[in-house]
């Protein structure tokens, strides 16, 4: 999918494996689109065979370009043509990544280091630049075409949850740099989630309010820190916490 700041794609099947079964999934902080699509793909094991873990998806995003994009890459209407006779440059990403369109949301995250939408990623050798785009291009073209999934793009509390459903929030985590650049209310989040009446399960570094359960955890590797005597690996924990609730089949399972 989009590579994308957060982006949870090397660990979503093990995120999937902890959320139960039920008709809908929901992704509230869809960012690049990895978990719904990885959920889409996802089959569990069972006596009969494989089977479907979730039958309806809804990927929700607040950034509008964002969502744009991820509905025209699903939808097969992306121009992947046009992508790849760009040439990158400094010029056009500062130019164009402040676009509400799905190519100002491509080119923000895409040509961007580190996928942050802070600075342009490439070097100053447009072979090298040209390689690596078309690199990117071909690991995006790749994403399954998915027709069926609901899209939105709303404020996570005011899209309406159906009965018989799980939600899952990969919310930007409280760390001291905001690479979001959005100022986002944990404490209502928080209560948010207490108090909804079905499965909320959110991704974190940490959580103290002992309102939530920890249901998983992993080291993961994040980067290398470049120092004047070599590299340092970067490790952190990603967590996995849940509000307790359990799926409701029918009745009194939405907002």
């Amino acid at each position: 999918m989009i590579p994308y700041l957060g982006c949870k794609d090397s660990i979503a099947s093990e995120i999937l494996n902890c959320i139960p079964a039920a008709e809908n999934f929901y992704d509230l902080f869809g960012g690049g689109g990895s978990i719904t699509e990885a959920a889409y793909k996802f089959r569990e094991n069972g006596l009969f065979g494989e089977w479907q873990k979730w039958q309806k998806f809804h990927y929700n995003e607040i950034n509008k370009a964002v969502c744009k994009l991820v509905k025209a890459i699903w939808a097969g209407k992306f121009d992947f043509d046009y992508a790849m006779a760009q040439e990158p440059t400094k010029e056009r990403y500062y130019a164009e990544r402040g676009d509400l369109t799905a190519w100002g949301a491509f080119v923000s995250f895409v040509w961007s280091f580190g996928n942050k939408n802070e600075s342009f990623v490439l070097g100053r050798n447009a072979k090298d630049n040209y390689r690596k785009y078309n690199d990117a291009l071909k690991r995006i073209k790749r994403t399954p075409i998915m027709p069926n999934i609901a899209i939105t793009n709303k404020d996570y509390a005011r899209v309406r949850i159906k009965p018989n459903s799980v939600v899952y929030c990969d919310i930007p985590y409280n760390i001291k740099r905001n690479y979001y650049k959005v100022k986002f209310d944990f404490l209502r989040f928080y209560d948010w989630a207490a108090n909804c009446r079905f499965p909320v399960y959110f991704s974190e570094y940490s959580c103290n309010d002992r309102r939530f359960e920890l249901v998983w955890e992993k080291v993961v590797h994040l980067k290398i820190k470049v120092l004047p005597i070599g590299g340092k690996a970067i490790f952190n924990t990603e967590r996995l916490f849940w509000n307790g609730k359990a799926v409701e089949l029918s009745g009194g399972g939405g907002q």
